[in-house]
């Protein structure tokens, strides 16, 4: 999960260079794709925050439970 808060974080920094006109051609596919996160990028970035706190949930519960990590 922490993999997905960081790419989540990536994302919505390239959704607000795209809505910012600084990414390109790039940017015009990203705006022209996902227009609501173009418009607001911090969506984006909410769900990084949610999913990072799903992440330091998931592993204070296996240290207090004294469950070990599984791995699919």
């Amino acid at each position: 999960m922490f993999f997905v808060a960081a790419m989540l974080t990536i994302l919505s920094g390239l959704f607000y260079a795209a809505s910012r006109h600084e990414i390109g051609s790039l940017g015009v596919a990203m705006c022209q794709y996902g227009s609501p996160f173009c418009d607001n990028p911090l969506l984006v970035l909410v769900a990084a925050g949610l999913a990072a706190c799903w992440a330091c949930s998931s592993a204070c519960a296996n240290v207090l439970f004294r469950r070990p990590c599984e791995f699919p």
